[in-house]
């Protein structure tokens, strides 16, 4: 009996010492806080005038470049 509990100890005894020497990898899981998706950034909207040359002098029109249509109607100069 004496030699049994000796033998079971030993391969315990053993077994710790083997796999205590096996490396173990931990990841870590950042957590991070913000995303581009959750940051607001105003933008203004960008905008050009456009001039042109009409019987009867100028006229000039808002054209949006962030939506692609005009703003305005011709307005007289």
């Amino acid at each position: 009996m004496a030699s049994k509990i000796k033998k079971v100890l030993l391969y315990v005894i053993s077994s710790v010492l083997v796999f205590s020497n096996v490396p173990i990898t931990a990841y870590s899981v950042s957590q991070q806080t913000t995303s581009k998706a959750s940051i607001i950034v105003p933008q203004a909207e960008q905008v050009s005038w456009y001039y042109r040359d009409v019987p009867g002098g100028k006229q000039k029109r808002l054209w949006s470049h962030t939506y692609g249509h005009w703003i305005t109607a011709w307005i007289w100069v």
